[in-house]
């Protein structure tokens, strides 16, 4: 669609059309979805990752990645996703990052809404091997909402 044929368009509306398209599109631009969290949410989400003893440390797994499924329950049960994630993020023997989490949509319209205030601090160490196999190396992982 060409800008004149745009343009031809809104000159021919009736005023009252147009009105009600500017009142539509100034509403559309003022209700930003919502994209920081409240100190209470925030205090949701770190209950819910102290609830689970093996993202608070006390625990191992066979890989730094391998607690990320307990990071997701952990927000959905606080209402919240992860944002999506690579597993080669999390290499080396020790580490962390800042994992990003959004606000699931409430209309199947809508895309998630990216929490700007706060990230996910995910980090692991190594601690040693495996017993069954020593070539199997065993992570301790800390994980806390910032």
């Amino acid at each position: 669609m060409s800008v004149f044929l745009c343009v031809d368009i809104i000159i021919n509306m009736k005023k009252s059309e147009l009105r009600t398209i500017i009142r539509e599109v100034i509403q559309q631009i003022t209700e930003a979805p919502i994209s920081k969290i409240t100190p209470k949410e925030k205090k949701a989400i770190a209950k819910q990752l102290g609830a689970i003893e093996l993202l608070q440390g006390l625990g191992r797994v066979s890989g730094p990645e391998k607690a990320l499924t307990y990071v997701m329950q952990a927000l959905d049960a606080a209402g919240f996703q992860l944002d999506m994630t690579q597993y080669d993020m999390f290499r080396g023997d020790s580490g962390t990052k800042l994992l990003t989490f959004s606000r699931p949509a409430t209309n199947p319209n809508e895309d998630e809404t990216r929490v700007e205030n706060s990230r996910i601090s995910y980090s692991w160490y190594m601690t040693g091997f495996s017993r069954e196999n020593p070539l199997d190396k065993k992570f301790e992982i800390t994980v806390y909402v910032t």
